[in-house]
């Protein structure tokens, strides 16, 4: 748990160094990795001292995530919003193909093709072990 916290900690140090260096360099991109860095980093340390605090919710919460009912809905939630997510972008290509936007049509063909390949990458894998 330290060990983790100590991660934690660092990140947010690394994070508000890489925002206040990127803005005095003006270099206006690097800011918003920084400030990604720092605010998981926050989170996390809130969570972690939420943890401490009050052990038993915390116990609770672990034994909520190992619940197999859990688990399973998780799973079709996540495989209907990849589903959702797989019309939606394929819509987005005809509608900007349509449009004659060939560019974005093209990286939202690359999108879906990418969790395609993903989602069988996964499934192999989960075969494999299970």
């Amino acid at each position: 748990m330290k060990n983790n916290n100590k991660k934690y900690l660092a990140m947010i140090v690394i994070g508000t160094l890489s925002m206040v260096g990127a803005l005095v360099a003006y270099r206006f991109h690097q800011p918003a990795i920084g400030g990604g860095g720092m605010g998981f980093g926050v989170v996390m340390v809130i969570t972690a001292i939420q943890r401490m605090a009050n052990p038993d919710a915390a116990r609770e919460q672990a034994m909520e995530l190992e619940d197999e009912r859990g688990k399973s809905i998780r799973d079709r939630a996540y495989y209907i919003s990849s589903l959702i997510t797989m019309v939606l972008l394929t819509a987005c290509t005809l509608v900007f193909a349509q449009m004659g936007n060939l560019t974005v049509a093209v990286c939202f063909a690359g999108i879906m093709l990418v969790q395609i390949f993903s989602m069988l990458l996964a499934q192999a894998i989960l075969r494999k072990k299970m």
